[in-house]
């Protein structure tokens, strides 16, 4: 059940391009999602005495100390991912309309990196 949003996550990536945050707000808010759901996971624990995922009642406290990190490297991971998927889908189709916009007089603040005029896809098309 947790695993069945992945595959409709992949293809919506594929499908349509995605403006992410910078890295540092992108892994910010997400780590924040994070502390939220373990602090969730913990109270629940500390109210009912019993933990809702039962293999955590096995783990010693550096245990869940290792799986609540390596999750959220897990997520972190996952995360750049389909940054990086929706990067190599998406910026050439996202240069190019920017390049039409600003060739009928639509003008853009491009980053000295992403001018369009410096763009490998741009200069084959001229």
């Amino acid at each position: 059940m947790h695993t069945f949003i992945f595959p409709i996550t992949l293809a919506e990536v594929v499908l349509r391009p995605h403006s992410y945050p910078s890295k540092k707000t992108g892994l910010t808010l997400l780590a924040a999602a994070s502390i939220a759901y373990i602090s969730r996971i913990l109270w629940l624990y500390f109210e009912t005495g019993t933990w809702v995922y039962p293999v955590f009642a096995k783990l010693s406290l550096l245990g869940l100390a290792a799986f609540f990190s390596l999750s959220y490297v897990f997520i972190a991971s996952i995360y750049l991912l389909g940054e990086k998927l929706n990067h190599w889908k998406w910026v050439s189709v996202q240069i190019l309309q920017r390049w039409r916009l600003e060739s009928v007089g639509i003008c853009f603040q491009w980053p000295d990196w992403k001018s369009p005029a410096k763009h490998q896809l741009v200069k084959n098309i001229r």
